[in-house]
């Protein structure tokens, strides 16, 4: 792809630590493959498949006239070491495959149906973790606390342009203003919005229930992550319909947006549940 498309490259990996892009790990599609601590022994001809998600206008703008086909080749691995890929298929909507899609913000915000259930179902597919500022530094978490989950995808809308639709940073300064949210840290300094929506998430939504969530192992640039994978239900407790509101256009996002660290190197891939929100 750097080779074929510069300024799409550059777009890509010269962006700002929130990238405007995800890739899941390589899945491989045959029930007959095991993946152990996060490598699979693959057979040649096997057939896998892998998912990219791209967001802005640029990043979109690049890539329009760099369409993948049928026989083309993909390599991917490291720099040392790459193997390659023939594509069969390329699918960019939900009726080819149930992981592929495309949306603008606005459309995916108007997608949101105002609903009575403050439940919010995610099955996060490959391990998600996030990263914590502690007394001790910085640190991994790999529990799905709602402030670090959904404060992590207000943080991505917000870097990705606000839209007409909803204005995340503009709406959280309204709350502030009216005593809806905080403005201000403990010391006194004030909050970026990033912080205040975390803060209003930390106390408006908990794990309802969770189901098979466990730790999983996904190889890095051959380094071990740790992260959670399973089914996890989320309430929100507020009686702000903002919130509510909030909340559920994220959980849809999440599906674009990826969840927690190295989303652009196969961690964090979601989907929404809708089975959990019953």
């Amino acid at each position: 792809m750097a080779h074929s498309k510069p300024q799409l490259a550059q777009l890509l990996h010269d962006a700002d630590e929130l990238k405007p892009f995800t890739t899941s790990p390589l899945w491989p599609i045959s029930d007959r493959v095991r993946i152990e601590r996060g490598w699979a022994r693959l057979r040649a001809g096997e057939p896998c498949e892998v998912r990219f998600t791209l967001a802005g206008q640029a990043v979109l703008r690049a890539f329009d006239h760099l369409n993948a086909v049928d026989g083309d080749m993909l390599e991917l691995g490291s720099e040392r070491e790459r193997t390659p890929f023939a594509i069969q298929h390329v699918a960019i909507d939900g009726a080819a495959h149930p992981r592929a899609g495309h949306i603008t913000l606005d459309d995916l915000v108007t997608s949101v149906a105002p609903s009575r259930s403050r439940k919010i179902g995610l099955r996060f597919l490959t391990p998600t973790s996030f990263k914590v500022d502690t007394n001790a530094g910085e640190k991994v978490l790999c529990l799905p606390q709602p402030e670090f989950v959904f404060g992590g995808l207000a943080n991505k809308w917000m870097s990705f342009g606000s839209t007409a639709a909803l204005d995340l940073e503009a709406l959280i300064n309204r709350m502030a203003r009216d005593g809806r949210a905080p403005s201000v840290r403990a010391d006194g300094s004030p909050l970026s919005a990033g912080d205040a929506w975390r803060a209003v998430f930390a106390h408006s939504v908990i794990v309802n229930r969770m189901a098979g969530v466990r730790t999983e192992v996904a190889m890095i640039n051959n380094m071990p992550q740790i992260g959670m994978v399973g089914d996890v239900c989320f309430e929100v407790c507020s009686d702000e319909p903002d919130v509510v509101h909030v909340v559920q256009v994220l959980a849809e996002a999440a599906f674009y947006f990826g969840v927690g660290r190295k989303t652009t190197q196969g961690m964090g891939q979601v989907v929404r549940l809708p089975a959990l929100e019953r």
